[in-house]
């Protein structure tokens, strides 16, 4: 079953309509980033003397991160603003079923640098202990993992660009009206995100009873949204 340990999922699939309809105040603010990062990266390349085919990766690393990889990053890091820690622990446990955590392509990047926009947000949220254990269990999916990471992995995918992004996404969420995980959890009528977060802590607490818990609180939550 486990129905309620994946709707943080929905959160992300929810932030791609926010991204649509407030493009002017997420997406062109982002690109405008990404677009500085990867000319001013190209500006010192050349100044080095990197060669002409090193050159070109970064710039085919360009075009990935403006192509799709921005709103995948960025709506990951909305639905943790919405969901906190919940949401990348359910970004965990779907890469886990995905195999290589550095495998991208050219509409989604890779999960573990998908993992590392996530904790950006957490970082920021507030979350800091949360980050941490769940990069805790990141390190122990990894070393699962017959998957290593790959030459150049670090230059394709900047940690810096990526703290960058999530504060811009943070500030974006803020400036519209977004209320953060931790605000969300002292409303009384937070029904869902508060059923996400305790249902990812009953799985967490104890695996096995969890079935029970979910069919209780699902049944708990059926009746705050849908009264008689």
């Amino acid at each position: 079953m486990a129905e309620l340990l994946a709707l943080p999922d929905l959160y992300h699939e929810l932030a791609h309509f926010v991204l649509f309809r407030r493009r002017t105040e997420f997406e062109v603010p982002l690109l405008g980033l990404i677009h500085k990062y990867f000319t001013d990266t190209i500006r010192k390349g050349k100044q080095q003397g990197l060669p002409k085919a090193s050159l070109e990766i970064i710039r085919d690393n360009h075009a990935l991160w403006t192509g799709s990889w921005h709103v995948e990053f960025a709506c990951d890091m909305v639905a943790t603003f919405w969901c906190g820690p919940a949401y990348g622990l359910a970004n965990l446990r779907l890469s886990a079923t995905r195999g290589d955590p550095y495998q991208d392509g050219t509409t989604h990047p890779a999960d573990d640098a998908r993992r590392a926009g996530i904790e950006c947000i957490l970082k920021l949220a507030g979350e800091a202990m949360a980050a941490g254990e769940i990069d805790s269990l990141w390190r122990d999916l990894k070393r699962l993992s017959p998957s290593a990471q790959p030459g150049g992995y670090t230059k394709r995918y900047s940690t810096r660009l990526l703290e960058k992004m999530a504060e811009c996404v943070y500030e974006a969420c803020t400036k519209a009206g977004f209320q953060r995980f931790a605000d969300q959890q002292r409303q009384k009528d937070a029904f869902v995100c508060r059923t996400v977060s305790d249902a990812w802590k009953s799985f967490q607490h104890d695996a096995g009873a969890f079935p029970t818990f979910e069919s209780s609180a699902i049944e708990k939550l059926k009746k705050q949204l849908l009264p008689v």
